[in-house]
This record gives structure tokens, sequence and C-alpha cells, in this order.
């Protein structure tokens, strides 16, 4: 069901694009999962190719918005890793276990999927990999 001709979408960042910070200093973390160590905090934090600016841009251009989910509006908490190499990697949404994904979500796992990669993060001169949160607000307007 659609509201209106067609439901458009409007995104805001929080905060534009914001690293999360669990520290108020640089602290690393080995993830045995992804068998690395990841950031949550860096001199140099990793960019995505043309800046914020480009990211806002990629993302309105890139999401879809899925049928079924008309009347969704809310945040969708991304939360991915660049690693060293700027690939992203560790997708998910933050604090929602896989199965309880919504069409929406999995929405913004795709388009993290096809994301070109990032200038890579680094800290004390040396590239490292970096957890980064994207608080992504979504609003259907006629």
């Amino acid at each position: 069901m659609s509201i209106g001709k067609y439901p458009f979408l409007l995104f805001f960042f929080c905060c534009a694009l914001r690293l999360h910070l669990k520290a108020q200093h640089s602290e690393t973390l080995f993830d045995s999962r992804l068998k690395m160590f990841v950031y949550d905090f860096v001199e140099k934090p990793p960019t995505f190719p043309g800046g914020e600016e480009a990211l806002a841009k990629y993302l309105s251009k890139t999401l879809r918005y899925p049928k079924g989910d008309d009347y969704y509006q809310g945040t969708i908490q991304l939360s991915f890793v660049i690693d060293t190499a700027g690939n992203v990697i560790d997708k998910c949404i933050l604090d929602k276990a896989e199965s309880a994904y919504s069409p929406l979500d999995k929405e913004g796992i795709r388009v993290l999927d096809i994301m070109p990669k990032w200038i890579p993060g680094k800290h004390n001169g040396r590239k490292v990999a970096v957890r980064y949160h994207v608080p992504l607000r979504v609003c259907l307007q006629e």
C-alpha cells in the first residue's frame, strides 16, 4: 500500500555521519570473529570517497524503499567496519538480530553490500580497521 502517488524518502544523518565513540581514548579491541583488531576511535577516521556529502548522495540514490513497508518511519542504525583496505565488512543493524530485520533493514544492508571502497582510517600513522555507525533517519512524504 502506498501513501499518495509515490512515497519519497528523506534521509537525515543524525549529527551528519559520525564515528561511534565507546571510549574517550583510542581503544582497540580484538574481534575474534573477524580475526583482526577493530578501533572505535582513531586519529583519522575512514572517509567515503568524496566525503560526507557524497555518502549522503550515494545513500539517497541507492536505497530503495521496499514494498510493504509504506508506513515505516524511524531510524535504521547501520553498523559496519572499514578494514585496512577500505572494504566495508561486518555489516549489520545495531542491536538487532538478523532474523528480526525488517525489509527496510535488509535494504540498508544491501546498500552497504554494494558500497564502494572507503579511504581507510589511520592511527599512529598506520591504516587500521574502524567500526562505523550511521544512524539513517527515514521519513515518508507525499
